[in-house]
């Protein structure tokens, strides 16, 4: 008997103990809304959204314990929309810009991108909503630099995966509005690295290519070569030809940029190239330089800090060394490129995706355009009157023009100079009228 109760005990202490258990697994249950919340915020959790340039993306899907671990990088926001000196905005192309140029007469823009395209804008559409275009397409391939024939009417362009390059010709209606183009040359591949440039002479007399392992080559219009200079700078970051057409110049790794001389006989014939002079005075390597059109300055841009102006204006062949006008720290924020003013009166320096503009004769910054692009600024090129300046942000795609308010502004000191210096009634009044000409302009932008 006693057996039977200790068992009796046993038992119901056995599903005392069950049912407990299954009372404490049903309560630690969520229930069926908790549960589906949870879901819902888990699916949150591995979407988010960035803003770029006001556009969201969604992410996919992802674990959220790897996703977590992934640093998310904001594209940076372009604060140019409403700046007072933005002219306007060239909108088409659909991928990295990699150049913009202006042509001689100012009448015309192009530029190259990574959407296999060249676009021409035509400036007198500058004040317009909208702006029309010529496209050209580049089959197979992208350019990475383009620039104008002297007379407009063809477009020289350095491809990316041909290393090689390709001359466009124009067909022009009389109104000046392009209605058709042709492949008119493909040059033969010479260069085994990327290009960094191609440029015209003025004269048109010949072509310079450069790629960055410092090869350089002058080519006759019919794409025979002329002449390969090896600099043994290490690497090329620039090379270009003088406004005028007598210099050729590059500069790379090395601190100094070299300029060489480009002699043809009285009778147009090539003879040589030889080296002038040596811009010297950067204590690291320089990125970037640009001439002035009477190709008596160039400005250059170094990984030092500073931008530096110098006078070529002299006897190099009796051995007399450029004249160094300024040096100005500026801030600095990696690769930076320098566009002189055609009139040398101002001076442009892209650094990230900034603008700084400079009086380039007292070295003040006068302009500050901030986060104008959301990528880093890959071109810059100065209409020939001065009055403008286009800037491409590489993966930022519409090209920006700007409005020169510091050129305006030395141009005034330098029409009042020289107001105080003319006698004549008839020149002081001209010079007057252009004074508040430019004053009106001024009020305008700001």
């Amino acid at each position: 008997m006693d057996g039977f109760v200790d068992s009796s005990a046993l038992l119901l202490g056995t599903a005392v103990a069950g049912l407990a258990l299954i009372i404490v697994l049903f309560c630690m249950r969520p229930d069926e809304d908790d549960k589906r919340k949870d879901v819902k915020e888990e699916r949150d959790d591995t979407r988010t959204e960035t803003e770029a340039g006001g556009r969201k993306e969604s992410l996919p899907k992802k674990n959220p314990i790897t996703f977590m671990k992934k640093k998310i990088v904001k594209k940076r926001k372009s604060v140019a929309a409403g700046h007072p000196l933005l002219a306007t905005e060239l909108k088409g192309h659909t991928a990295t810009v990699t150049s913009v140029s202006f042509d001689p007469s100012g009448d015309y823009v192009a530029s190259s991108s990574a959407d296999r395209t060249i676009r021409v804008w035509y400036s007198k559409e500058f004040t317009e909503k909208e702006h029309k275009c010529h496209r050209i397409n580049v089959d197979l391939d992208h350019a990475l630099s383009i620039r104008f024939s002297p007379d407009s009417r063809a477009l020289v362009a350095g491809l990316d995966d041909a290393c090689a390059v390709r001359v466009f010709k124009l067909n022009r209606k009389k109104d000046g509005s392009i209605q058709g183009h042709s492949v008119a040359l493909d040059m033969p591949k010479q260069h085994a690295a990327e290009l960094v440039n191609v440029a015209i002479a003025s004269t048109g007399k010949y072509i310079l290519t450069a790629s960055t392992d410092t090869r350089m080559m002058l080519w006759d219009l019919k794409g025979d070569v002329l002449a390969t200079l090896e600099t043994k700078q290490v690497t090329t970051h620039w090379a270009d030809i003088s406004p005028s057409g007598r210099f050729i110049a590059t500069c790379g790794f090395t601190s100094d940029v070299m300029l060489f001389e480009v002699k043809y006989s009285k009778s147009g014939e090539f003879e040589q190239v030889s080296r002038a002079m040596d811009l010297k005075g950067h204590t690291a390597a320089t990125y970037h330089f640009s001439f002035s059109q009477d190709s008596r300055k160039v400005a250059t841009v170094s990984k030092d800090g500073t931008w530096k102006l110098w006078s070529i204006d002299v006897r190099f062949d009796l051995k007399q060394d450029p004249e160094l006008l300024q040096t100005v720290a500026f801030d600095h924020s990696g690769p930076s490129l320098v566009a002189l003013a055609p009139d040398a009166l101002s001076l442009a320096v892209a650094s990230g995706t900034n603008i700084f503009i400079f009086n380039a004769e007292s070295g003040i910054c006068e302009e500050q355009l901030i986060d104008v692009h959301t990528s880093d600024i890959s071109s810059l090129s100065w209409s020939p009157s001065s009055s403008h300046l286009c800037s491409a942000g590489g993966d930022d795609k519409p090209i920006r023009v700007w409005n020169n308010s510091v050129g305006i502004r030395a141009s005034i000191l330098a029409l009042k100079q020289r107001l105080k210096s003319t006698s004549s009634a008839m020149v002081k009044d001209r010079i007057q009228s252009e004074v508040e000409r430019l004053k009106i302009l001024l009020r305008r932008m700001s």
